[in-house]
């Protein structure tokens, strides 16, 4: 029944005389990747799946990103080029590429990335005969001189059993077992469910300006419309640790306090939004991997940037929560914790 009903835009497609839509839409937030999005292109462009749209948007480029982007589309109608005009940051650009999109399915790729050859055909191949929502690849790791390493540690053994789950049982996994699954490049998804799931995020995007984390806010609103998934063994990505824009900072200390306040926003529309599901998991499961990165970087600031940073991230836990992080911070850095609370305790007059 869910694969009749995944043609039903093709069959009134058909019918109105329209041209049908892409099978897969890679999808492509672009932001100053002058050196590395030729090849990017390249390796959407080189799918064994002929059948497809990419659909690039450039968040404000002040490099020949976008010059680069033209130059593409201009040689190949599949390749569809969108500006923001400004800078808005990761989380409004992806959304924006996905909303923009019309393939039954859709594939996220970053735009110093690349893809294997068949990285679309078998994932629409294994979605269409499975007829779940989402197929989860295998993913390199490669070093940014190139080198392969071996597939990443955190992708193997979850889901080892091929059948499919709900979104649900994902995000219990997720918190339980402390799988790294939180990303969304490494998935083909049902156009439909990832385009909706967009549309929810879109107005907290256009508020806030986020590029640290995102991936992790998109995968729980992504995750919570789908009913099944799958797991492909194949290696779909090649992914190139430590370059793109964020990662190549100079300036490690703002980017560190941009992380703290990403994570904050993050973690406050999580809360705000699924705050019975947190209760239930509880809060260090579902942030496990958030909290001791975040401690690490604001125990690293400069004192009163560390501290203020620390207040902003309490202040999107509701207070039962915040205790919770703030008893982290105890055990983690006990002397830069009652440095803090002496400070709280000066200002406050104590």
């Amino acid at each position: 029944m869910r694969k009749l009903f995944g043609l039903l835009p093709l069959v009134l497609a058909s019918a109105l005389g329209a041209a049908p839509p892409p099978k897969v839409s890679i999808c492509v937030p672009v932001y100053n990747v002058e050196s590395y999005v030729a090849a990017t292109l390249d390796s959407a462009l080189n799918q064994t799946l002929r059948d497809i749209e990419i659909v690039c948007v450039d968040d404000g480029s002040t490099d020949g990103s976008l010059a680069i982007l033209k130059n593409y589309a201009a040689k190949d109608p599949r390749i569809k080029v969108l500006e923001n005009g400004k800078n808005r940051g990761t989380l409004y650009t992806r959304q924006r590429s996905i909303l923009e999109s019309s393939g039954v399915y859709v594939l996220c790729l970053d735009s110093d990335d690349e893809l294997f050859p068949d990285a679309a055909r078998l994932a629409y191949e294994k979605a269409e005969e499975t007829g779940v929502d989402v197929v989860l690849t295998l993913v390199h790791g490669t070093s940014e001189n190139g080198t392969v390493d071996d597939i990443l540690s955190w992708k193997m053994g979850f889901g080892a059993v091929d059948r499919p789950r709900d979104g649900k049982e994902l995000l219990l996994h997720l918190a339980h077992l402390r799988e790294f699954v939180w990303t969304l490049w490494d998935k083909l998804w049902r156009g439909e469910n990832i385009r909706a799931a967009a549309g929810q995020l879109m107005p907290f995007a256009e508020k806030n300006h986020i590029c640290i984390s995102e991936d992790f806010l998109e995968y729980w609103y992504a995750a919570k419309n789908m009913k099944s998934y799958v797991v492909l063994p194949y290696v779909s990505h090649r992914y190139y640790v430590n370059r793109g824009a964020t990662k190549r900072s100079k300036n490690r200390a703002a980017t560190d306090k941009k992380f703290t306040g990403d994570v904050a926003l993050v973690v406050g529309k999580i809360l705000a939004d699924d705050r019975d599901l947190v209760e239930v998991l509880g809060t260090e499961n579902v942030f496990w991997y958030f909290i001791p990165v975040v401690l690490r970087k604001v125990a690293a600031l400069p004192q009163k940037e560390g501290w203020a940073s620390f207040d902003n991230y309490l202040a999107a836990f509701p207070l039962d929560m915040a205790g919770d992080v703030e008893r982290a911070m105890e055990r983690y850095n006990p002397s830069w914790y009652g440095s803090w609370r002496a400070a709280k305790a000066f200002s406050a007059g104590e």
